[in-house]
């Protein structure tokens, strides 16, 4: 099963992994320089289309890491997921 897993190393930074079960099928770091919907969005595609796959691919997406839940950075990422599965 595919999944996408949003990680947050802090407020600034994180990490986009691509997952089959348990095995990293691929990851890439992103920085909150700018807007975190386009840099999620920039880097999911790169992900995407280095594996030559879609987001019909995916199955769940997760968030984890070391951010604050009532951070606008959270809620935006759960808005984000929540079209990612719609």
């Amino acid at each position: 099963m595919m999944r996408l897993v949003i990680y947050f190393h802090d407020s600034r930074s994180g990490k986009v992994i691509m997952k089959d079960g348990k095995r990293i099928i691929d990851q890439a770091d992103f920085n909150l320089e700018r807007n975190l919907e386009g840099v999620l969005t920039e880097t999911i595609d790169k992900i995407l289309e280095r594996n030559r796959m879609n987001l019909f691919t995916l199955k769940t997406v997760q968030l984890g890491g070391k951010l604050d839940h009532q951070s606008l950075a959270y809620h935006l990422a759960v808005s984000f997921k929540k079209a990612l599965i719609s």
